[in-house]
């Protein structure tokens, strides 16, 4: 399977055509991968998850009708890789409404993924993504998959080693974020790295059984052991103290995106 990286002038490509086609004047802000490829668990199924962030002209901002937060476009065969591509980006000002809130995607966006294309703008983002992220909301996120795919997993048999892994991810991604007040490794096997030896030799296994697209049969007992760690996590995630950003710069950061007054970053 290709690296994004040999074929991201594509990906990048392909989020310029949808702006033109959708959103005209817009400018793409950043491109990132998502999904399977960004978790490090795709197999010869995955198809490709792209999102981004893009801005408009200022007079789009100044209108009394009603304006599309977000463009998305599923291509079912993209060249050069064959597979289903799903493109999903998000008006700024969406992006920077959802940081406020400490959103999960919007903060793995910037936070987690690897870029295929970014600007000066993406640092700005960045550094109010590290400033309004809430380690409480994210680790209670976290238990939220597990939970859901808990459910999927209890209704049918199918599917067992995809659905345990991602169970598995939430558990420790929450794990993570209630020992480090910090964004998880994206990546699942860095993930179960930070966690520990065990962990890995876990993760790994469940990584192999989902690119083999090999069923697993039920596991009963790691089920409950998973449903013992979703209780204990909870009650040590809703300990997690609140932060109180300063959301003024919510505002100030979208305005300056808009007026096209980007600051350097300072990473």
């Amino acid at each position: 399977m290709k690296d994004a990286s040999d074929y991201a002038p594509s990906l990048v490509g392909a989020a310029h055509a949808l702006l033109a086609e959708q959103a005209p004047g817009a400018r793409l802000i950043l491109l990132v991968r998502t999904g399977s490829h960004l978790w490090g668990c795709a197999d010869s199924t995955s198809d490709d998850d792209v999102c981004g962030i893009y801005v408009k002209q200022l007079e789009d901002y100044l209108t009394v009708d009603n304006q599309p937060e977000m463009v998305k476009k599923t291509i079912a065969s993209f060249e050069p890789t064959g597979r289903e591509l799903d493109l999903s980006l998000w008006d700024v000002r969406k992006l920077v409404r959802l940081l406020g809130k400490s959103n999960p995607s919007a903060l793995e966006w910037l936070l987690s993924a690897a870029s295929l294309y970014e600007d000066l703008g993406a640092g700005m983002l960045r550094e109010l993504a590290w400033e309004m992220m809430q380690p409480r909301t994210l680790a209670l996120h976290y238990l939220g998959l597990c939970k859901r795919h808990g459910q999927r997993t209890a209704a049918s048999d199918a599917y067992l080693a995809k659905r345990y892994l991602h169970f598995y991810r939430g558990l420790l991604s929450c794990n993570y974020v209630i020992n480090h007040e910090d964004m998880p490794p994206a990546d699942v096997r860095e993930l179960a790295r930070a966690c520990g030896v065990e962990e890995l030799k876990r993760m790994e296994g469940l990584v192999e059984a989902k690119l083999s697209l090999r069923e697993m049969p039920r596991d009963e007992q790691l089920e409950h052991e998973f449903s013992l760690m979703v209780e204990r996590l909870h009650m040590q995630a809703s300990g997690i103290a609140q932060r109180k950003p300063d959301t003024s710069k919510l505002d100030r950061v979208f305005r300056q995106l808009v007026l096209g007054v980007v600051e350097e970053s300072n990473d």
